[in-house]
């Protein structure tokens, strides 16, 4: 099957930031909420080492997101896992708000980056549906872009989170 059209003006600029904002998740997920290290050891009363062991779940959990999510969008269409990672990921967050215990932090994360893996892999998969050589190259660019920014604004943005 060719290649869909590439979609213009507008809906490429939308296609970006929300193709961009699903790959950011994996980035946000691990560097967003490392300011409040100390203030999520002292309110489960546990020890930082503890609560660092919620980041390396969470990125384990990315990357085996990845693994399953790509051939579920292979087979269901990139639509449907999208909109259920996505949607996990939403709920996991709220939940880890919500975490009594350092061990269900840990879970909860864990669960939260294979939510997330979703967004790496079909963004990157909509782009190679959508679009082939220059083309693809130009818009994962972008995608690099906005995946490029998201660690270095995270921690900021995990700071004036922290504030509120």
């Amino acid at each position: 099957m060719p290649p869909a059209r590439a979609p213009g003006g507008t809906v490429l600029r939308v296609l970006v930031v929300v193709l961009g904002l699903m790959t950011a998740i994996g980035p946000l997920s691990l560097d967003m909420y490392l300011p409040a290290f100390p203030e999520i050891a002292a309110d489960l009363g546990v020890s930082p080492a503890e609560v660092q062991v919620s980041l390396t779940a969470c990125l384990v959990g990315l990357a085996l997101g990845q693994l399953l999510f790509g051939p579920l969008s292979d087979r269901w269409g990139r639509r449907r896992p999208a909109v259920i990672g996505v949607a996990a990921y939403a709920v996991l967050s709220l939940l880890i708000a919500l975490s009594p215990t350092a061990p269900v932090l840990v879970t909860l994360r864990f669960l939260q980056g294979l939510a997330g893996g979703v967004g790496v892999v079909v963004a990157r998969a909509v782009v190679r549906d959508r679009y082939s050589g220059v083309a693809a190259a130009k818009f994962f660019s972008r995608l690099t872009l906005i995946f490029g920014v998201a660690p270095i604004a995270a921690p900021a943005l995990g700071s004036a989170v922290l504030t509120l």
